[in-house]
């Protein structure tokens, strides 16, 4: 009787590992098809050294943004549409990064570094601009700045 049970909890501790992961694996899906179409653009047009990040950014479009290194460009910023497949190119010099984004994030709002959840790099209206995930009181927030200036551009707070 004791190993019935044991085997039948066993059992169910399987199946419910392999229904998280298979579950896991299939939240990652569009985030990973979209890493891999902005890559396929992105090494079309350029010979890629290194990729340091890449960010998933979703406002009005959809857009795959790397962080990378070619010989010709040193490190840049390439943001690509992945609707239209259209790439934009920043220097990484006349961008802010990702550490200074979320720095200016944390003395705006007088948040801690642990309240920061996540940072993305994409445009709005053609700008680029950085997407600072963070949370605040139990609540989630969206503060978006200005990638060039890093100046406040909105605030999306208590969702």
């Amino acid at each position: 009787m004791k190993r019935k049970v044991i085997n039948t909890a066993v059992l169910v501790f399987l199946i419910m590992s392999l229904v998280i992961i298979l579950s896991y694996r299939q939240c990652q899906k569009p985030f990973i098809e979209a890493q891999k179409q902005g890559l396929s653009i992105l090494t079309k047009k350029h010979k890629i050294e290194a990729i340091k990040s890449f960010y998933w950014f979703n406002g009005k479009k959809s857009y795959g943004t790397f962080v990378a290194k070619s010989k010709k460009e040193g490190y840049f910023y390439s943001i690509i549409d992945l609707q239209n497949k259209k790439e934009r190119i920043f220097k990484q010099k006349d961008l802010i990064d990702e550490k200074e984004a979320k720095e200016i994030t944390m003395n705006d709002l007088s948040l801690k570094a642990e309240a920061i959840k996540e940072a993305r790099l994409g445009l709005n209206d053609s700008e680029p601009v950085w997407e600072i995930n963070y949370l605040y009181k139990g609540k989630m927030g969206y503060y978006y700045i200005s990638a060039k200036t890093g100046e406040w551009q909105k605030n999306i707070s208590n969702i």
